[in-house]
Formats: structure tokens, C-alpha cells, sequence
């Protein structure tokens, strides 16, 4: 994955995979979710926990499918579900990494009752009631499977659930939604309330807490070229001047288009002079957008820029080219 990961970045930072270019912004940030503030690209060792997840939920689950039969055979009667000793196979310890993801992100939904555990399973809470406070009643213990917590005809009883729970505690497990009377419990997913995997919202959640406030940009209905280039703005990577020359690749800050200033950010985007009659270009573009003609910067911007700049650096000759397009 190391290897795969190399091909990733070398194609997104210089296009193709057998050349190399800087890498402008740290991997750990360009795989965060683009409300994070990365791009969204997966890191791939943490999306292959997630997917591992899936099989870890399948096996408790107990999905009538051959290898969750034959896994449910050998590792299955295990005091410590998804334990892991000397000898067990690669598959195996494999589907342990994941079993603590799909624990912590699943629950039980009651049907007959036959196969949840009363104090070791999570059915009224993401968390079972072994990590609970002493809501239970502690004198006499617990039936082993909620199926003793039902009547005959598949109602609750609840005069059981008030003799164990209390009167709160047997009232909430009261209001849980059911299945079907006769079916067998079902592990579902808290995100998406079936057994349907929301792998997205898993990963997701690794970063949750770190959303940036210019995440909008990612909302904008625009050309992903130039949504890319605003989130390398938002991130401080453009190669001006300033920046360049803070790991020393050039020995001058100042702007290339004449400005007595330094070129930092602020300057490239905002200030330059070079800049002002880009943007002023392309608001008259946008005015005469509607007639489907070339349209480009305006001769006499084009005879400022050459008579008002005398020696504009070479990589800003690009940007007047760029900027002649056919609408």
C-alpha cells in the first residue's frame, strides 16, 4: 500500500507517475475529508480498517454465508471476541483490526430475542450495560439472552424488565423498535440503521472535530481545476516569491511585475497590478459572455502590462495566455 500510495501522490503533484515534482502540501492534511481540509483522497491504511469493519460486523451478525460459518466455528466460541493467539490464520487477525470499529459503531435490533446477550451485547444504548453505572439490579443477576425478557406472544414483559431495570430503564426499552416477532436479531449500523455499511461515514468520523471554515469551497458549482486552485489558496501553498524563498529556492521576495512589494499571498492575490487587470479582464468577459465570441484581456490592458512592466519575470508569462480563451 506504501508502494501504491508513492504512485498517488508522484501522479497528483506532477501529473504522471513517472517524473517527480514538490509535493506542496503534507499527505496527512491532502487525505483528510475535504471538510477537514484535505481533498478526500483515502489514506489507505485506515480505509482498509474500515473495510475490514464489514467483514468484523458480518461475523457478529452471524450472516448465514460459508466463510462466516467456518470462522464462526474455529474463533466463535472465544471468552474474548476477536482475540487473537499464536497460530491463528493472516485472515483472521486481519478481521480482529476491524473488530473494535464495528463494535463501538453497531447495535443490536431486537427481533425474538435469541440471540442478543442482556449485559455484554449494545441493544438499548451503543454501549452494553456492563459499562453502564448500577442502573441494574445487582441482588439478583440478569437473564443470559434478551429472549428471556419476552412474553409468549413476543411482547415484552415488562413486569421482568421492572424487576431487573427499573421503572425508567423498562419504560425506554419498551419504546425500542422491533422487528418482526419471529425473526432473529440483526446487527445494524448506528449510521445508517441497517446492515448496509456507511464506509464513508466511518472514515469521516476519524477526523471529526477538525472542520475548517473554508470547507465552502468545495461547495462552489465551478470548474474542479479552479476549486483545486482556490483550496491550494486556503492552504498557503502557491509558489510566490515569499514562499519560495523561506526554504531558499530564490534569494528575492519581491514581486516579478514591478510592485514594491513583497510577493506573499496577500500580494499575489489581491494587490499586484498584474492581478487587478486580470480580474478587471475578466469581469468584462463575464459582461460579454454572451455573445460567444473569443473574448481575452482587453488590448489596452495587454498595452499597460508591456509598456508598465519592462522585465516581468518568465513564469508569469503564462497567466496571459491563460487568460485568452475561447469562451
Amino acid at each position: 500500500m506504501t508502494e501504491i500510495e508513492k504512485l498517488i501522490r508522484r501522479f497528483l503533484w506532477s501529473g504522471n507517475l513517472n517524473s517527480n515534482a514538490a509535493h506542496l502540501v503534507a499527505w496527512e492534511q491532502v487525505t483528510k475529508p475535504k471538510s477537514a481540509g484535505g481533498l478526500g483522497i483515502h489514506r489507505l491504511e485506515e480505509w482498509r480498517s474500515i473495510l475490514v469493519a464489514k467483514l468484523a460486523f458480518k461475523f457478529l451478525n452471524n450472516e448465514n454465508t460459508l466463510w462466516v460459518r467456518c470462522f464462526q466455528a474455529k474463533y466463535g466460541n472465544r471468552e474474548s471476541i476477536f482475540s487473537t493467539k499464536r497460530g491463528d490464520s493472516w485472515a483472521w487477525k486481519l478481521i480482529c483490526l476491524g473488530g473494535t470499529t464495528a463494535m463501538q459503531n453497531s447495535m443490536w435490533k431486537i427481533g425474538n430475542g435469541s440471540n442478543t446477550r442482556v449485559m455484554e451485547d449494545a441493544w438499548v444504548d451503543p454501549n452494553p450495560f456492563m459499562r453502564w453505572p448500577t442502573f441494574v439490579n445487582t441482588i439478583e443477576l440478569p437473564p443470559f439472552t434478551v429472549e428471556q425478557f419476552l412474553s409468549e406472544n413476543g411482547e415484552w414483559n415488562q413486569a421482568e424488565l421492572h424487576r431487573f431495570f427499573g421503572s425508567e430503564l423498562a419504560s425506554r426499552t419498551g419504546r425500542l423498535p422491533r422487528l418482526q416477532k419471529e425473526e432473529r436479531d440483526s446487527l445494524v449500523w448506528l449510521k445508517s440503521d441497517s446492515s448496509k455499511s456507511p464506509t464513508t461515514a466511518l472514515y469521516r468520523d476519524l477526523f471529526r472535530g477538525r472542520e475548517l471554515p473554508y470547507s465552502w469551497v468545495w461547495k462552489m458549482r465551478a470548474q474542479p481545476r479552479f476549486i483545486t486552485f482556490l483550496w491550494r489558496i486556503c492552504c498557503d501553498v502557491i509558489p510566490t516569491f515569499g514562499w519560495l524563498k523561506r526554504p531558499h529556492l530564490r534569494e528575492s521576495n519581491r514581486c516579478p511585475w514591478g510592485c514594491p512589494a513583497e510577493e506573499d499571498l496577500q500580494h499575489f492575490v489581491c494587490e499586484c497590478s498584474f492581478t487587478c487587470v486580470v480580474f478587471h479582464a475578466l469581469q468584462k468577459q463575464q459582461a460579454e459572455s454572451a455573445t460567444g465570441s473569443d473574448v481575452g484581456l482587453p488590448e489596452e490592458a495587454i498595452s499597460e502590462l508591456q509598456t508598465s512592466h519592462s522585465s516581468p519575470s518568465k513564469h508569469a508569462q503564462p497567466c496571459l495566455v491563460s487568460c485568452h480563451y475561447r469562451k
